[in-house]
C-alpha cells in the first residue's frame, strides 16, 4: 500500500502543468489606473487557523484593500474565494492573480473596496470538494476525530474559516460573497446551496456541477477512458507513479477521498484482497473498487494488524473489460450523487436528506462561466471532464426551476483566462454586494 504522501505528490504535479498547460494567456496588468495615476496596490495578510475540524493548522490569505483602517469604523464587503483541486491559499493570488485584478478594478472605482479570502482547502488527496469526510462508525470513531479521515472541510469552512477572519477584519455580514473555480466552483455552489441566508451572491468557474454527465452525458467516455488507463485493476500505485499517463484515475481517487471513503482493516479493501490471496482465490477484477490510499492504519485498535484500521476509498467505476471498459458501482455512485449539486438543486435535498431552503437560494444573485473547450476531450485541457457538459445541464435545471442566473460560455478551456472571468465575476458580485 502507497502513503498518502505519493499522491499527493502525484495531484499536485498534475495540477501544476494543467495550471501551466491551460493557461493561453499571460496577462499584463498596468501599473496606472485610468487616469494615468500610479496604482496603489491592496496588502495581503496571512492568519493561521488551528482547525478542530481538519485536525491540523490551515493558512488563509486575506486581500485588504488599499485604504483598509483595522482601526476605522468603515466594514467591507466580503468575498470568499475557493481554490481548486490540488491548490492551497496562494492559488487565487499566484496562479490567477485576483490582487491585481481587484486592484484595477477598485482603483477605477468599478467595485467598490472589498476584502477577498482565500483558504486552504487541499487534505491529504489534494482536495477537500469542501466536504465533510471521516469515518462515522460509532465504534471505530465514537468522538468523530478528524483525524480519523479526511476532515470536515464543509464545517471548516463555515464553522472557523467565516467566523474567525470576520472577527479580525472589518467586514459587513450582510454583505457577503463566495466564489470558486473548478473544484472550488463546486463547493462555492454547494455551500451556498447548504447556507443560502449566509450569502448574497455566488460565482463558479468551471465547476463541477452534474456528476450524472460526467458519466452519462453526451460525449462522455470515461469508461473507456478508465479502463484504458489501468490493467485488470484500477492501480492507485501506477497512478500516483504516473499521473499524466493516469489523470481519471488520480482524479477520482481524491473525489473519492470526499464522497465515499472507506475505513476498515487492511483485508476489508478489495485491492488487497486481489494482491494478498494466491490467484486461485483471487476475486473477479470487476469487482475491485476498494483501495487504501496509506500504508499506516489511522486508528491501532487491536494487538495485530487484523484490527488496525486504514483510510481508503471506494470508486463508482470498476475495470468491466481490461483496457477496453469499466462501469459503474452503483452503491458508491449514489453516495456521490447525493453530495452532487444538480441532484440536490433537483430533489431539493441536502446530502445529509434534510429539505434545502430553495426559497432562499433563489435570493442569491448567481454567476457560472465554463468554456465551450471544457470537455470531455482531454486534448484541450489535459483532464477533459466535460465541465462544459454538467454547466449546461445545471444550468437548464435552475432554468427549469425558476432560478434567476447568469452563465456566461467562452472560447477556451477548463482554466483559460481565469484573470479576465474574475474581473466579470468580481463586477457581478459587487452589484449583489452593494
Amino acid at each position: 500500500m502507497k502513503k498518502i504522501a505519493l499522491l499527493v505528490l502525484a495531484l499536485t504535479v498534475m495540477a501544476s502543468l494543467l495550471i501551466v498547460s491551460c493557461g493561453k494567456k499571460q496577462a499584463t496588468f498596468p501599473d496606472q489606473d485610468l487616469k494615468g495615476n500610479a496604482l496603489h496596490p491592496g496588502t495581503i495578510e496571512t492568519v493561521t487557523i488551528q482547525s478542530q475540524y481538519v485536525g491540523e493548522a490551515k493558512k488563509v490569505n486575506v486581500y485588504l484593500p488599499y485604504g483598509y483602517d483595522p482601526n476605522g469604523t468603515k466594514e467591507y464587503p466580503v468575498i470568499y474565494f475557493l481554490h481548486g483541486f490540488g491548490g492551497n491559499e496562494n492559488s487565487w493570488f499566484q496562479g490567477y492573480s485576483l490582487n491585481k485584478v481587484a486592484d484595477l478594478l477598485i482603483e477605477n472605482g468599478i467595485i467598490q473596496p472589498m476584502i477577498l479570502v482565500c483558504p486552504n482547502a487541499n487534505n491529504a488527496l489534494g482536495g477537500s470538494f469542501y466536504t465533510n469526510s471521516i469515518d462515522t462508525n460509532p465504534k471505530r470513531n465514537p468522538t468523530l476525530n478528524p483525524k480519523m479521515g479526511f476532515g470536515f472541510y464543509e464545517y471548516y469552512f463555515i464553522k472557523e474559516v467565516i467566523p474567525t477572519i470576520e472577527a479580525k477584519y472589518k467586514i459587513d455580514p450582510n454583505k457577503r460573497g463566495i466564489e470558486g473555480h473548478s473544484m472550488g466552483g463546486y463547493g462555492a455552489m454547494k455551500l451556498a446551496m447548504l447556507y443560502p441566508t449566509m450569502f448574497k451572491s455566488v460565482a463558479a468557474h468551471s465547476g463541477p456541477l452534474a456528476f450524472r454527465e460526467l458519466f452519462w452525458g453526451t460525449g462522455s467516455n470515461l469508461f473507456q477512458r478508465i479502463a484504458a488507463e489501468n490493467d485488470t485493476i484500477i492501480s492507485l500505485q501506477n497512478a500516483a507513479a504516473d499521473p499524466m499517463h493516469h489523470v481519471l484515475t488520480v482524479t477520482m481517487m481524491g473525489m473519492a477521498g470526499a464522497f465515499s471513503p472507506h475505513f476498515g482493516p487492511g483485508l476489508g479493501f478489495d485491492y488487497v484482497q486481489y494482491l494478498k490471496y494466491p490467484a486461485f482465490m483471487k476475486p473477479k477484477p470487476s469487482t475491485i473498487y476498494q483501495f487504501p490510499v496509506s500504508e499506516t492504519p489511522v486508528d491501532t485498535v487491536g494487538p495485530g494488524p487484523m484490527d488496525d484500521i486504514y483510510p481508503g476509498v471506494d470508486l463508482p467505476v470498476r475495470i468491466a473489460q481490461p483496457k477496453v471498459m469499466a462501469d459503474t458501482v452503483t452503491s458508491v455512485l449514489n453516495k456521490w450523487l447525493t453530495q452532487d449539486t444538480y441532484t440536490m438543486l433537483q430533489t431539493g435535498k441536502s446530502y445529509d436528506g434534510s429539505d434545502l431552503d430553495l426559497a432562499a437560494f433563489k435570493k442569491l444573485k448567481i454567476y457560472m462561466d465554463c468554456g465551450n473547450q471544457d470537455t470531455f476531450d482531454p486534448m484541450n485541457d489535459g483532464v477533459g471532464f466535460g465541465i462544459i457538459v454538467e454547466d449546461i445541464a445545471f444550468d437548464q435545471l435552475l432554468t427549469s426551476k425558476g432560478i434567476d442566473h447568469t452563465f456566461n460560455r467562452y472560447t477556451g478551456s477548463h482554466s483559460s483566462d481565469v484573470y479576465y472571468r474574475i474581473e466579470v465575476a468580481l463586477k457581478f458580485q459587487n452589484k449583489a454586494l452593494k
